[in-house]
């Protein structure tokens, strides 16, 4: 459903006991405002509701094979976030990849602490 936020719909969710789920801001976006958006959207879902979040990122390759760059800041990203505790990392449950292979990101996400579903 992104990357429209799906702010409002994963803290309704999260609320009702299910597993909301935040979309990432689109692929194209510098990151550094990919970075804020998303942090933006964890943190309005983790005040918001008192239940668990994930977090759903598209990942794909360049043509040259590399990891998208937007791919791997907004992984990134959601495992600082969750590291860093606070309301973010005690509600922060889980990163669904879609779209692509997720090849490294599966043992980064793990060693975080986070549920990798794909």
């Amino acid at each position: 459903m992104g990357p429209s936020p799906t702010t409002s719909l994963a803290a309704a969710v999260s609320a009702a006991g299910g597993l909301g789920c935040v979309s990432t801001p689109g692929l194209l976006t510098p990151e550094a405002e990919l970075r804020k958006k998303l942090r933006d959207r964890m943190e309005q879902v983790a005040v918001n509701a008192q239940g668990s979040f994930a977090v759903n990122v598209p990942v794909g390759t360049l043509a040259s094979g590399e990891m998208l760059p937007a791919s791997e800041a907004c992984i990134d990203e959601a495992i600082r976030l969750k590291l860093a505790g606070g309301p973010i990392g005690e509600r922060f449950v889980a990163v669904i990849t879609s779209a692509g292979f997720p090849g490294a990101f599966t043992e980064r996400i793990k060693e975080a602490g986070l549920l990798h579903i794909h």
